[in-house]
């Protein structure tokens, strides 16, 4: 701490000498029975649960099936392709702009 401007005896000093002195006299215990009305409200209050809500971990689980089931009926045909398992393609080269070559593929 850098030392205070004023002069040792001044009244601020002084005031703040005694401020560090005084004992602190506050409760700090919580009143009997706060942890029950706290458990009480908390508990008590139940916000109401939209459509949304009930729905949304089903509707998860719902997309990641389909996505899955998608990707496994359609697995053959993407190895085929991007593996040049046909008879005339050839694999994707390596180092070239693979999004490119797959429109490519499309056309």
């Amino acid at each position: 701490m850098s030392p205070s401007p004023l002069p040792p005896g001044s009244i601020w000093n002084r005031l703040v000498r005694a401020a560090r002195l005084a004992p602190d006299a506050r409760a700090t215990a919580a009143p009997l029975g706060f942890g029950t009305r706290v458990a009480a409200l908390a508990l008590g209050r139940r916000a109401p649960v939209s459509l949304l809500d009930l729905l949304a971990w089903r509707a998860l689980g719902v997309a990641c099936i389909l996505a899955l089931s998608a990707v496994a009926l359609n697995y053959e045909e993407a190895a085929r392709r991007l593996g040049g398992l046909a008879g005339s393609e050839e694999p994707l080269p390596i180092g070239e702009d693979v999004v490119a070559v797959v429109l490519a593929l499309a056309d």
